[in-house]
């Protein structure tokens, strides 16, 4: 599978432990969005089962966004199938896919952002030289969770009511 862009699919969580899914820089929205969100989360293939990805340890510290190389238990934090996405196709042979990932190893990738430039953008574009991606925004964005919150606040309003 080396050289494959591939994606570990993140499921909401609802009222399971998500302690999984978190880490010392998780804030409230975080857990939000662990709880309530679909979403894919996409890496790139790379020798000894191992996965370079675009992460951003909480979405309020964007600016600490990075490419890292990472095992393959913890691209997939506790749960989920790795799968390879069948709907790109790849501008470039899986070699080369892998050079591309691993030469911004370190780096920010031009600064992480939620629709604009997340872990899907970076995974296509060491396969195509595009910045892509192909998740529906509202599965992926602000929306969702801040539809999710009013509909937690009007609950818990009802039952005090």
């Amino acid at each position: 599978m080396t050289g494959h862009i591939v994606y570990v699919e993140r499921k909401p969580s609802w009222f399971k432990d998500i302690s999984h899914r978190l880490n010392e820089d998780s804030a409230w929205l975080d857990r939000l969005i662990a709880r309530f969100v679909l979403y894919r989360h996409y890496g790139i293939m790379v020798e000894n089962s191992e996965i370079i990805q675009f992460y951003c340890p909480s979405i309020l510290k964007l600016n600490q966004g990075s490419i890292r190389q990472v095992p393959l238990s913890d691209f997939l934090k506790a749960g989920g199938i790795i799968e390879i996405d069948q709907a790109v196709n790849l501008a470039f042979t899986r070699d080369e896919v892998v050079r591309r990932a691993k030469m911004f190893v370190g780096s920010d990738f031009g600064g992480y952002h939620m629709t604009k430039n997340n872990c899907e953008h970076f995974a296509v574009w060491c396969g195509t030289d595009q910045r892509k991606m192909s998740q529906k925004a509202s599965v992926t964005t602000y929306r969702n969770i801040y539809s999710a919150s009013g509909t937690l606040k009007r609950k818990i309003i009802s039952t005090l009511v």
